[in-house]
């Protein structure tokens, strides 16, 4: 990467290297874990939101990330495809949510549905808003193509919502039993 010379080929590499170390948190949190099949959610995404901010986010564009993560246990299975999910929104909203803004806010929850063994993963900003929801039924770029099949991948039900108040994207999936 070092060697690119076109700023949106950089970025391309950039994002690519960001999904790499996504996965690669994931291995690194498994195998800190006492029992080798079990992920502490809230640790791994404070460390993935924290490597976001080193990646994307300079003092200059003011943009708050934060997290609200319950105490929740997940395989593999599961925890890789939130992850992946986690990684792409949050990088669509850094670079596109706040357009013409000189500040803004970005929230991760992942909690327990108000439906039994229902769980709820949401990225949401208070963005310009302004994506529709078909954006993601019919995804045309690689990262909401990503996002829509790491969603059919929990059998999780996607919802976006999106207007002056910014946005929200949405995954509601079984609670797998860990």
């Amino acid at each position: 990467s070092r060697y690119v010379v076109d700023p949106e080929d950089a970025a391309l590499l950039r994002t690519s290297e960001n999904r790499v170390h996504t996965m690669a948190l994931i291995h690194e949190q498994l195998y800190q874990s006492p029992n080798l099949s079990s992920i502490r959610m809230r640790a791994y995404l404070a460390r993935l939101l924290s490597h976001l901010r080193s990646a994307y986010l300079t003092e200059d564009l003011g943009i708050e990330l934060e997290e609200e993560v319950a105490g929740i246990l997940l395989d593999i299975e599961v925890a890789s495809p939130c992850a992946l999910v986690v990684n792409e929104l949050v990088t669509n909203c850094i670079k596109h949510a706040f357009t013409g803004r000189e500040k803004g806010r970005i929230v991760v929850r992942l909690s327990a549905s108000r439906r039994p063994r229902e769980l709820r993963l949401e990225v949401s900003d208070d963005g310009v808003g302004g994506i529709a929801p078909e954006v993601y039924e019919q995804p045309s770029t690689f990262g909401f193509l990503l996002v829509r099949n790491l969603a059919d991948q929990l059998s999780a039900r996607l919802s976006v919502t999106s207007g002056e108040q910014g946005t929200a994207v949405t995954l509601a999936f079984a609670a797998p039993s860990v």
